[in-house]
This record gives C-alpha cells, structure tokens and sequence, in this order.
C-alpha cells in the first residue's frame, strides 16, 4: 500500500510538472509518431490544438533545411545522449520558429526501448535578439574602423587598449599590435599621465566627458594637442 501511495504521489508529481513548464513535451512511439503533448503554451503554437499533433510524425513538423541532420540525429539518439540541439521547426506550411530541442529514447522495465521523449523550447524571441546585437555590432565595428577621427576602445582601470582604429595609429605612430598588447601608460602616450587619472576620475563619476585637453607624445617624441571625448561602457564584462 505504502507503495501504491509513493507511486500515486510520484506520477501526479511528474504530471503537474509536464502540464506547467513552459516547455513543449512530446513522447513518440518508435518509429516517431506522436502520442503525448502537454498543454501548448508557445505563443508561436497559439494556433495549433495538441489534438492536430497527436498520431504525425514529429520529423514532419522539422523544416526542410534541418530534416536530414534531424533524421540522423534520432538515430543517433539510441547510441549517446545528444544534449540540446536547435532545430528550425514549421507548422502548417507558414509559420516556422527556431526551437532548442532535447530528446532522449524511453527504455521499459526490460531496458528495451519504446519510444522517445522531447522537451522543446521556442527560442524565437532569443535569436532575434543575437542577430540584432551581431547587427549592431557590426555597425559599431564598420563605424569605429572607418571613422576619420582617432578612436580607442580600452580598460577604464588599466588603460589597456582593446582596440584602436587606424587614424589612432597614424596619429601617434605605434602599430595595432604595439597598442594591444601594452597599456597607455606603457607606451607612454601621455605628456602629462596625471590627465588621465583627472580625466578617467570625471569618467567614473559622470559616466562621460568631452573635449577635455590633453598632449599625447608620439613614438618618435612630437607633442601632439588634442580634445579628449569618451563614454564609459561595458565590454567583455569590464569597464
């Protein structure tokens, strides 16, 4: 009885879990048709009901780009655990998502296997999200190395460089890898270093500043005039 208790207990538990998450669960006999869908709660399958999945192939419901490394993946399934692994997925012949899929085989008493289990997880709004920051990124990248005035990207507390354009360069006179691989105050770049640290401490409080007055010295000793401007961000995690 005790055991018929625990077990009741067991499988409620695990059925409120697989009707609450958030994520799409699907079981599958062998040979991939569908026989189990939680409750729908994609925003992209609003207009699907989990009775129009039941009795298809799940294969089916991959877009044509990813079918055959989906085909050879299930295979693989029976061999190692694949982990997560991102599908393009179609419903209806129009509307297609990007999705994280795990999947795993379901084995009986006798470890002889019977079908598979998926947890499928709509990443839409998240790859919208990479393209858009690669894109803005690459606007940044296009802006700083085109630009016709010197600019710098460095550590706000070492003065490290982590990059620089090539009027930054041809200002001063070191090369790229000169830069990079020292600091400001290595290359002494600074005619009067205690500029910096004022103007790195109005960086810190204010977050930005603008043509602050400066002297750089090139490599080969000239003194250059210049109006300072910067603006403090996060980079790699740093300042």
């Amino acid at each position: 009885k005790e055991i018929e208790v625990a077990l009741r207990e067991s499988e409620e538990l695990f059925r409120k879990l697989v009707m609450t998450v958030p994520d799409l669960i699907v079981r599958t006999n062998l040979n991939g048709d569908i026989i189990f869908v939680n409750e729908i709660t994609f925003e992209n399958l609003k207009f699907v009901k989990k009775e129009d999945l039941l009795g298809k192939n799940i294969l089916s419901f991959v877009a044509e780009k990813d079918l055959p490394r989906a085909i050879e993946n299930t295979k693989l399934m029976f061999e190692k655990p694949l982990g997560v692994v991102e599908y393009l997925l179609q419903f209806e012949d129009k509307y297609q998502f990007d999705c994280e899929v795990n999947g795993d085989v379901i084995f009986d008493a006798e470890n002889k296997p019977v079908g598979m289990v998926y947890i499928i997880r709509d990443i839409t709004e998240r790859k919208k999200a990479e393209i858009a920051l690669k894109e803005s990124e690459e606007r940044f990248s296009r802006a700083f190395k085109s630009s016709p005035a010197p600019h710098v990207v460095l550590e706000i507390e070492t003065g490290k460089f982590i990059d620089v354009n090539e009027q930054w360069i041809k200002m001063l006179g070191y090369s790229y890898e000169e830069n990079i691989t020292q600091t400001s105050k290595e290359l002494k770049i600074w005619e009067h270093p205690s500029d910096r640290d004022k103007a790195i401490n109005i960086l810190k409080k204010e977050g930005h500043f603008k043509n602050y007055p400066v002297k750089f010295v090139t490599k080969s000793g000239e003194k250059r005039d210049a109006l300072w401007s910067a603006e403090k961000i996060t980079y790699g995690g740093k300042e």
